[in-house]
């Protein structure tokens, strides 16, 4: 026999709403009221039937999270760690792909998210005005991870100052010609990430006395290994260079050692992420903190659902340069690194 609220109730000596609230994780119950409430539910084996409790509530009881791609290990990570802090609040999540074009107009259009869930993170994707005025026309709590927006409560980084310490150790360590290795900015989905990425190392490159190429390509092991090959056929090659993601990195990386290069002896490299395969292969990176990302937009999202009307807030995250041992003093001290000596495209 299925055991009732009512039953937890009695057994917690509260009452019926009380359980409601207490099971849902709303803020508006003590924590010893709560520990008692789940006390009682373990004892008894109590379920809360889902529909029933959403139907009670007005919810959906799931999140969207909109993603630009489904392949990239940032965006698994986020979408991982906000799973995480929303699985405790019986919140499901629901992935969307918002991209570029025609899936671009998901926001406005048909709004396929509408009635079907509690409230959308969006992920590396900002809102422009005629979104935003959508969004609020139809009242949809929103938390957007990336650049901070005036509209919504968002999680950002220190994306800027993170590429600039990126430049400051390159120059710091004698290099004096630089690359920097970037995916497309498209301004359908206004990657402000990438401005930002791209103004802090080249102001900040430019300042200490360095020259700054720049090669734009796919953030993917493929693109950083053809920016690399770009980069190399070039007369006067770089001795050091910034990708914008560690993917994009290692993909330069193993094209310059596959090309006869010691990295860093002749190239040093520094990625941007401190994902696992940093780790693995050694290279230096600076750290935006990911997961911390995807929980502090559950967190600030769980608030406006709980709490409707609800201020916004605005989270920045901070990063730090992880040095490993793909970033090394040039081989002469003006910079210069003797490509022509083991690549042969002189």
């Amino acid at each position: 026999m299925r055991v009732k609220a009512d039953e937890v109730a009695e057994r917690a000596g509260v009452s019926r709403s009380t359980v409601s609230r207490a099971l849902r994780g709303l803020s508006n119950v003590s924590e010893d009221t709560r520990q008692r409430v789940m006390a009682a539910a373990d004892e008894l084996q109590y379920r809360p039937m889902a529909a029933a409790s959403h139907l009670a509530s007005g919810r959906t009881g799931a999140v969207g999270v909109t993603v630009p791609a489904f392949d990239k290990w940032y965006f698994t990570e986020v979408v991982a760690a906000a799973e995480r802090v929303l699985r405790p609040h019986s919140l499901d999540l629901v992935l969307y792909h918002v991209e570029t074009g025609e899936q671009r107009r998901f926001l406005t259009d048909t709004a396929p998210y509408r009635n079907r869930v509690d409230g959308l993170i969006l992920v590396a994707v900002v809102p422009d005005p005629t979104e935003a005025a959508y969004l609020r026309r139809i009242h949809a709590p929103v938390v957007t991870i990336g650049a901070e927006s005036r509209e919504f409560s968002s999680v950002g980084v220190e994306d800027r100052s993170g590429a600039a310490r990126a430049a400051v150790h390159l120059a710091n360590l004698g290099h004096r010609r630089l690359a920097l290795l970037i995916g497309p900015i498209d301004e359908s989905v206004r990657h402000e990430v990438l401005r930002e990425r791209r103004a802090g190392f080249i102001e900040t490159a430019t300042a200490m006395g360095c020259t700054v190429s720049e090669v734009v390509a796919e953030m993917t092991l493929a693109g950083g290994a053809e920016a690399m090959t770009e980069l190399l056929s070039r007369p006067e090659a770089p001795t050091g260079i910034f990708a914008c993601s560690d993917e994009m990195a290692v993909g330069a990386l193993k094209t310059a050692r596959d090309a006869g290069l010691d990295v860093p002896g002749h190239l040093s490299v520094i990625g941007f992420d401190n994902s696992e395969l940093a780790t693995i292969l050694d290279l230096t990176t600076v750290d935006q903190e990911v997961p911390s990302h995807g929980e502090s937009a559950a967190e600030l999202l769980i608030e406006l659902i709980e709490n409707p009307g609800g201020e916004r807030k605005h989270r920045r995250m901070s990063t730090h340069l992880v040095i490993r041992k793909s970033t090394a003093p040039p081989m002469d001290c003006d910079g210069a690194a003797p490509f022509s000596h083991h690549t042969g495209l002189r």
